[in-house]
């Protein structure tokens, strides 16, 4: 809802020419970028207690060039993925 509102303010600065339309291109593209990149770079952890099966899938983290094992909890379907140290 915060985002719809600031959109629209900036299109109605845009249509009064307070601010250039490209502006408000550029810093929207970089506005919905960022939330992307922090949703997916901030995954949940498992919570303590939750039955885990570690799976046989493994990669390298590209960032921190850790490897990664994938963790599945059957109840729920939901997957982890847990660096390992």
């Amino acid at each position: 809802m915060v985002l719809g509102l600031l959109g629209a303010l900036g299109v109605l600065l845009a249509a009064r020419g307070i601010l250039a339309a490209w502006e408000l291109v550029v810093w929207s593209a970089l506005l919905i970028a960022a939330i992307f990149l922090e949703k997916g770079r901030y995954a949940p952890l498992p919570k303590s207690g939750e039955a885990l099966q570690e799976t046989e899938e493994k990669f390298i983290d590209p960032v921190s060039g850790k490897v990664v094992v994938v963790w599945l909890n059957r109840e729920t379907g939901e997957r982890f993925h847990i660096p390992q140290p």
